[in-house]
């Protein structure tokens, strides 16, 4: 069987002790230890086997670009940021301080985008009332599109399950702190937690098109909270 140990990860850099460390002896962050649950993988008996590969290496030359797959929406500003729209299959996280506007910015392009794509908005942060309400602040309620669809949820598993029925062309989770796998011991936020939750969301959003946005909260630093992994597994981020 698989055996659990506890142990400390660096939210700055990722690095790993077996005790509690005041300062981390990688980076030099102070108090940046956190402690969580570490499971080792049971070891097997067999030795270790290629794996048979379904991917097939191309020529470069080969490889076509769809130079107009980007999803324009008619947001100047956000749009020059992203490049020149939302490419499909793409994790952007968004980030910035407590009340600067991260999930309004994100609900207003989710009612923008769900006239042409169907949007899924998860939130792990407000009611569906409190969402409702900002979106009556932002445009008239006859112009909501039942292509926006909201669920409140912080469940990993169940927002996947919602992904599989839905099929949704974009999704946006609010936020990955508050998103958790309750498979992994360890409470919604923690190093492992947005590692393994941000990991999976990429896989997601690589193997169907689907294009993520992630709203991620800061420290009293103003660093993006989490480990520091969470900026390399994204593809763009957007500081507000």
């Amino acid at each position: 069987m698989a055996k659990s140990r506890h142990e400390f990860v660096c939210r700055e850099c990722g690095y790993r002790s077996p005790k509690s460390l005041g300062r981390c002896i990688k980076c030099g962050e102070w108090d940046s230890m956190d402690e969580v649950v570490a499971v080792d993988a049971p070891k097997s008996s067999k030795k270790a086997s290629y794996v048979v590969s379904t991917s097939k290496p191309r020529p470069l030359r080969e490889i076509k670009n769809d130079d107009g797959a980007r999803i324009r929406f008619g947001m100047e500003e956000m749009e020059r940021v992203l490049g020149g729209g939302i490419v499909p299959g793409s994790i952007t996280l968004i980030s910035g301080d407590p009340g600067i506007g991260k999930s309004t910015l994100l609900l207003q392009t989710a009612l923008i985008l769900s006239k042409k794509i169907k949007v899924l908005y998860v939130s792990g942060e407000e009611s569906e009332n409190q969402i409702k309400m900002r979106a009556n602040r932002l445009v008239d309620s006859k112009d909501f599109s039942d292509n926006l669809l909201l669920v409140t949820e912080t469940n990993l598993d169940s927002i996947h399950a919602h992904l599989v029925n839905l099929s949704p062309d974009l999704l946006i989770l609010d936020s990955i702190q508050t998103t958790y796998l309750p498979s992994k011991e360890s409470s919604a936020g923690s190093v492992s937690q947005v590692r393994e939750c941000s990991s999976l969301l990429r896989e997601y959003a690589k193997s169907t098109g689907t294009s993520v946005f992630l709203i991620g909260h800061v420290t009293k630093d103003g660093n993006i909270a989490g480990p520091r992994t969470l900026e390399h597994i994204v593809d763009t981020v957007l500081y507000l």
